[in-house]
């Protein structure tokens, strides 16, 4: 497959991924806030904990099944990869920075504060799935032939774009 599919399949991958997180939010919200949730306080608390899990889990999700699906055809396709690198690179562009600062909003640090313990455990956990994820299929994305170089841009260009575009579509990005 030429470089410019790929940037093309990674950058919308990229962005499905994206829509797949922020859909978790909406869709588990809209299942749980309902009348009988708003009546009782600690019912809130735990749809508040679920709506903004929700997100994150969604993208483990697609971490987890993209590797299965890699281990057993014993290569990643190209959506296989541009998905599973999308939501990769979430995990590595915001962990570190959240851990180092100990600040910022987003869904780890609201889950750890309904949750009451640490934001770093929660992100060391998705750091961890997110790093066993790439260690166990490193032989499927070699036998896939993907331009890596290409697949990191095309993420790099997800995050710009969904930078300057989610705001005006109203994505908290």
């Amino acid at each position: 497959m030429p470089a410019r599919w790929w940037l093309i399949v990674t950058v919308a991958a990229f962005w499905v991924v994206l829509l797949i997180h922020e859909g978790a939010h909406f869709i588990t919200a809209w299942f749980l806030y309902s009348d009988q949730v708003r009546a009782s306080d600690e019912a809130l608390r735990r749809a508040n904990t679920f709506v903004v899990s929700a997100g994150p889990l969604a993208t483990l999700a697609v971490i987890v099944t993209s590797t299965v699906v890699a281990i057993r055809r014993g290569r990643f396709g190209p959506i296989n990869i541009a998905a599973m690198m999308s939501a990769v690179s979430r995990v590595i562009v915001m962990s570190p920075v959240v851990i180092s600062a100990g600040t910022g909003i987003n869904d780890e640090s609201a889950v750890a504060k309904l949750l009451q313990i640490s934001h770093r455990w929660i992100w060391f956990g998705e750091f961890v799935v997110t790093v066993l994820a790439l260690v166990v299929s490193r032989n499927a994305f070699r036998a896939s032939g993907a331009p890596i170089k290409t697949v990191v841009l095309g993420v790099c260009l997800g995050w710009v774009l969904a930078k300057l575009l989610g705001p005006l579509l109203g994505l908290p990005v």
